[in-house]
């Protein structure tokens, strides 16, 4: 009885101390030399970037969850033979000057249901970030029983900032 005793005291300890780091914690990060209202103004002066998708598919060589960019046409052959399996006739022409290539590949997965997505690309004034969603399946779902692989290739105006990314995990709802 005194181990039950001890693990409910355990256990109410722990929730106790998540709800004080979830409801207490800030959201995002403020620099010690800025106050929230800089930070807030950073973060709103972050520019929306456009973009297309080129390709998206559940199926690639990909083994490995990585994400690439190209800024020649040398760069994006690799990441297209990546996705296509050395396939290159079908690669479309990207005017480098202007454009660069980003490939997200999500690595291989033993089952279907997972898939990667590009939500938005932000520009500051030193950083491009890129938004990604990574679905996963639901807790029990249904899922075909194969290996997949899945990717998305985006096209967006050139650049030389530095990459970012921001990653988001999503369950699909059964």
């Amino acid at each position: 009885m005194r181990d039950l005793y001890f693990v409910l005291i355990a256990a109410f300890v722990a929730v106790c101390i998540g709800l004080g780091l979830y409801f207490f914690l800030p959201s995002e990060k403020v620099s010690e030399n800025e106050t929230p209202q800089q930070h807030t103004e950073q973060v709103s002066a972050a520019e929306r970037v456009a973009f297309r998708v080129i390709a998206k598919e559940s199926f690639s060589s990909a083994s490995e969850r990585k994400n690439y960019i190209a800024r020649s046409e040398e760069a994006f052959r690799i990441i297209w033979e990546l996705a296509y399996d050395g396939e290159t006739d079908t690669m479309p022409e990207i005017n480098f000057e202007e454009e660069q290539v980003i490939g997200i590949f999500d690595g291989e997965h033993g089952t279907g249901g997972y898939d990667v997505d590009v939500i938005e690309v932000r520009d500051t004034a030193d950083m491009r970030t890129v938004r990604i969603v990574r679905i996963e399946p639901g807790e029990g779902c249904m899922t075909t029983q194969a290996i997949t692989s899945p990717f998305v290739i985006i096209v967006l105006p050139a650049s030389s900032k530095a990459p970012g990314k921001e990653e988001t995990i999503r369950a699909t709802e059964c």
